[in-house]
């Protein structure tokens, strides 16, 4: 569980933005490794403490890495920031789009 995200880490890497790494699996894993190996400190159970504490090792590192990322590069073509800005509104303006086709449809 606490190694799947590599794969997102090397990609933040390579291409020096989160975007593909959702900063909240990162925290609540980070938060989970956490508990747990308090949890394996308090009641001295090496079985437990050993996974969790890796797991907090790599869970501090992918926060450490959209700290360092966070920032995108700003795009120099207009049409990208255009597209970047749109994807960024969410899902609902598709639905908006949807709705004004189906009312158009309505009144032919």
């Amino acid at each position: 569980m606490y190694a799947s995200p590599l794969s997102a880490m090397s990609t933040v890497v390579k291409t020096k933005s989160v975007e593909y790494m959702p900063f909240l699996l990162s925290l609540f894993l980070f938060l989970n490794a956490g508990v747990w190996s308090a949890y394996a400190v308090l009641v001295k159970d090496i079985y437990i403490g050993v996974p969790n504490a890796v797991g907090l090792f790599l869970g501090s590192a992918q926060l450490i890495l959209y700290v360092i990322y966070k920032n995108k590069p700003v795009s120099t073509n207009p049409s990208e920031a255009i597209e970047e800005e749109e994807e960024e509104e969410g899902s609902a303006h598709p639905a908006r789009r949807g709705i004004e086709m189906n009312s158009s449809l309505g009144n032919v």
